[in-house]
């Protein structure tokens, strides 16, 4: 079943519409702001010329609050303008994820890549064309990391994967949330963002009663002074004149800290109101489920009051701060000193709020994730929620890999008792490498808490362990079967600590002589069983099939097979029960271009 109804298709066509009427306001609000500016100035400076103060100081300062107000309203209509390019561009991104066409997607999770992880690698979890390239929809440096640890470390108890996935199924239900969601995380590309923001901020200026007082009076003074000579020219120019240079000298005291704290905030004005509209979307939405309750109950502060008011606070603080490369504005920072008044307002805001930061960060990290989840589960409504049961046991119905998209082909499967573990024979290019694959990233995505690919999943809780993507290691000077030995020493030391193992392995031993690969399979398997542990084995080696008359029913045989149609060769990839009867090596040699007559002629007269 595809995902097939044009939501994503219909949704950008709005926010392109939506898009085109914002870039014609903008331009309006640029004319007005530009004519404001003209009109504006030019009649102050007319008024000024031919001696009317008075007009002259009421135009300045309606001219300069009109500009002040088009620059805000300019500022927001830009806010909006992004807020739906985002949302434009997680629709087209949907568009592509449903056609198959994701892998060039950013944030594939390539610097979380781990040879050495029990099953990341093998999986292919991380990295291009990986699980976690496809489902991601985070972008804040919490959310990206809360991501890759769900699917490097799955929960391991019933009720927290019962509870995660009670949330995920209720965020698939709320397509618009998770869009504005992600529309306001969107902006917060840079891992320095959340690193500043949570960088400790220094009260610059001690805020003690005389100072606090005299940034205050100081332009009270000069502003007073100031008008009062322009209406009444009863005293000297100088003394407003005068209060301008004190204040000038008092924004030079401690201009240089003073200026990189401002600087910062405003440098973060774009990622502080991100992490506002995210807060208010979610606190705002309303939940059923435990999980995303007790998470909104978490963002307020020991005084009941919600996080998104803090945030907003600093938003605020960082709008005042304005456009600091504007001329009309160092006029207006002299006038008023405003500087003063923002770094107060910070030391404010820091004593009160900075604790909450963090936590707030956290949670907004793991609703990114869940909502990574949650779009899983709405693009693929066919895929269901796991069950979980106790003991050695799997079962899936029209089991499928959930990377192959429409060239995916599904499989029943099971592994009850008394079995324990499953052999896989086939020949080359037939499929067992990624059926086991199949498996893995489907149990891997059900101890996430997120819907696998299958039409119904049952399952144990176990610690997944793989062995099957070897190579060398140079550097270590390790070869790719001395690297194999100690995967499966990891494999088997966790089997005797006592974890419930579920095991992985592709072709095992093949780095060694045809004899001694057997026998030291056939030794492994027992061991593993016999320790407790349950898994699949994929092989060539046919003679490993005999283990399932000699287990007693712990070992049961599976394989995929080939079939020839003019002359080439094709797969099904349906899983069968039984050791495979076809081979195709030589076939595959003989399609290189290499030619076997002389060697069979050589073997048959031996």
């Amino acid at each position: 079943m595809r995902f097939s109804d044009g939501i994503y298709g219909r949704r950008r066509l709005h926010y392109e519409r939506l898009i085109a009427a914002q870039k014609k306001n903008i331009a309006l609000i640029v004319w007005f702001r530009l004519l404001s500016f003209i009109l504006g100035f030019g009649t102050a400076i007319y008024l000024f010329i031919f001696g009317h103060y008075i007009y002259t100081g009421v135009v300045f300062i309606t001219t300069l609050v009109i500009f002040i107000y088009l620059i805000r309203k300019h500022d927001h209509m830009r806010k909006r303008l992004r807020y739906c390019s985002n949302l434009k561009g997680i629709n087209e991104r949907g568009e592509l994820r449903i056609q198959g066409e994701w892998k060039d997607f950013p944030h594939n999770g390539e610097d979380f890549i781990e040879e050495s992880h029990p099953y990341c690698y093998d999986l292919d979890l991380f990295g291009r064309n990986s699980l976690y390239q496809y489902i991601n929809t985070a972008h804040t440096k919490e959310g990206l990391n809360i991501l890759r640890t769900m699917l490097e470390k799955p929960l391991d108890k019933d009720k927290l994967l019962l509870e995660r996935q009670e949330a995920v199924a209720e965020l698939a239900k709320k397509l618009t949330f998770r869009q504005h969601f992600e529309a306001s995380a969107e902006d917060i590309e840079d891992d320095r963002s959340s690193r500043m923001l949570l960088k400790p901020y220094e009260a610059v200026v001690e805020e003690k009663f005389l100072p606090r007082l005299l940034s205050f009076l100081l332009p009270l003074f000069t502003l007073g002074t100031g008008a009062y000579y322009l209406l009444t020219f009863s005293i000297s120019y100088k003394i407003p004149l005068a209060f301008i240079a004190i204040n000038i000298c008092a924004l030079l005291l401690g201009a240089r800290r003073r200026e990189a704290l401002i600087g910062e905030i405003y440098v973060l004005k774009k990622v502080i109101y991100s992490y506002e509209n995210m807060l208010l979307a979610f606190e705002k939405e309303k939940f059923n489920g435990e999980l995303l309750k007790k998470y909104q109950k978490s963002l307020r502060n020991s005084e009941e009051e919600r996080v998104s008011k803090q945030f907003k606070e600093l938003s605020d603080i960082a709008d005042r701060i304005s456009d600091r490369r504007n001329m009309l504005f160092m006029v207006f920072n002299i006038l008023t000193l405003w500087d003063y008044h923002i770094v107060y307002s910070l030391s404010r805001w820091k004593k009160k709020s900075y604790a909450s930061f963090s936590k707030a960060l956290e949670i907004l990290g793991e609703i990114e994730a869940l909502n990574s989840l949650a779009q899983l589960s709405f693009e693929h409504p066919n895929w269901c929620f796991p069950e979980f049961l106790e003991g050695a046991y799997i079962e899936g119905k029209e089991l499928g890999h959930p990377l192959l998209g429409k060239n995916r082909v599904c499989n029943d499967f099971s592994i009850k008792a008394p079995q324990s573990a499953v052999l896989i024979t086939g020949s080359n290019m037939s499929g067992k490498s990624t059926f086991l694959r199949t498996i893995g990233i489907n149990l891997v995505l059900a101890y996430c808490g997120a819907p696998v690919c299958a039409e119904y999943f049952k399952c144990g809780i176990f610690k997944l362990y793989s062995c099957m993507r070897i190579s060398d290691n140079l550097e270590k000077n390790i070869s790719s079967f001395y690297a194999e030995l100690l995967r499966i020493k990891s494999i088997v030391e966790a089997v005797k600590r006592g974890e419930r193992v579920f095991f992985l392995l592709d072709e095992i031993f093949k780095g060694t002589n045809s004899f001694d690969r057997h026998y030291g399979a056939v030794a492994l398997i027992k061991e593993l069983i016999d320790c407790g542990a349950v898994g699949m084995v994929s092989t060539h080696d046919l003679e490993l099939g005999e283990l399932e008359k000699k287990s007693g029913g712990t070992v049961t045989n599976y394989h995929f097979r080939e079939y020839y149609m003019d002359e080439k060769i094709s797969f099904d990839y349906k899983l069968r029960k039984g050791i495979s009867t076809t081979r195709n090596a030589l076939y595959l040699m003989k399609l290189t271009g290499i030619d076997l007559k002389n060697e069979m002629q050589i073997k048959n007269e031996t």
